[in-house]
């Protein structure tokens, strides 16, 4: 059965084992088994913005402004732990004040916000697309409206921190394939649905169209629609979770949110990250909470199957 619980790990376990290999120019076999043999699995701002999108979805349906989850989070970033009563849910688990490397974008955007001030930023990089899973699960879940009524949440939830056209139809071409592939549409139809939502004079739809490529057309996925194309193309080449992280690992890039990216849709096809993987997430008791949170308010989860 597809959950919360095992989308929100999916996203973990890439984002954390993608994490120490993020600032590596040059990864390769050895720093990926490194990675997964830590000790510890540590995930970045790519599960943290994941789970505060998820427990506000859990908390208030769809009644809540774009950037509620994304200030929460931005206490985590600026804020000491807290030891008071008033910082409830997520703000009051200490694993979530973890500062490992957030995004400029959303840190300086979530700033300006803090301060009443206009976000203003030209931004197209990679954070409205590390976070936006839960969506895709909402509207699946959601039977009386279909994913048109869920596109504008997700247009919304992008444009509150980022500015830039690409951001945007990168994350509706993300939810949608995440949507279709939660509708057990196989992954290259999932993707053609997809791109017919998409703004055809977009770099998003043009990579997205050279995905099934047998070359690679960007290693980086520094920007939306890069980490959208390198972990889409991870997932179409694997043949279980960790060869889908392996994928999108071992780049000359973003490991941590094309991982993060590729470890949702992993997941959507029946991909499960290993549960001694889980067992090691050092945010594992917030993907607990918030996963209480969602099943008693959504009883519905998904038969999980297995599609390439």
């Amino acid at each position: 059965m597809i959950t919360i619980r095992n989308l929100l790990c999916g996203v973990a376990v890439g984002d954390a084992i993608g994490y120490p290999l993020e600032f590596n120019s040059n990864p390769n076999a050895d720093d990926f088994a490194e990675s997964v043999s830590a000790k510890v699995l540590q995930a970045s701002d790519d599960t943290q913005m994941s789970l505060f999108l998820a427990e506000a979805i859990a908390k208030h349906d769809t009644k809540f402004k774009p950037d509620l989850p994304y200030m929460r989070w931005y206490v985590t970033q600026t804020k000491p732990i807290p030891h008071t009563a008033a910082f409830e849910g997520l703000l009051a688990f200490d694993c979530m004040y973890e500062v490992r490397a957030p995004g400029k974008t959303c840190m300086s955007a979530c700033g300006a916000l803090s301060n009443g001030t206009k976000v203003q930023n030209d931004s197209k990089g990679n954070g409205t697309v590390m976070r936006i899973a839960p969506w895709a699960l909402k509207a699946v879940l959601d039977t009386e409206r279909d994913y048109a009524h869920y596109m504008q949440y997700v247009v919304n939830d992008s444009f509150c921190t980022h500015k830039n056209m690409e951001a945007t139809e990168s994350a509706k071409a993300l939810f949608m394939i995440q949507y279709f592939a939660l509708h057990k549409v196989p992954l290259r139809n999932a993707i053609e649905l997809a791109m017919r939502e998409v703004d055809p004079i977009s770099r998003a739809f043009h990579l997205l169209s050279f995905v099934d490529h047998e070359e690679d057309f960007e290693k980086g996925g520094w920007v939306a629609e890069e980490a959208v194309y390198i972990a889409v193309r991870a997932v179409l080449k694997a043949k279980d979770y960790l060869d889908a992280i392996y994928n999108a690992t071992v780049i000359e890039g973003d490991s941590d949110t094309c991982a993060a990216i590729a470890g949702a849709l992993a997941v959507c096809y029946g991909m499960k990250p290993p549960e001694e993987l889980i067992a090691k997430l050092d945010i594992l008791p917030a993907i607990e909470y918030v996963s209480d949170i969602w099943e008693s308010h959504y009883r519905a989860p998904l038969k999980i199957h297995n599609s390439s």
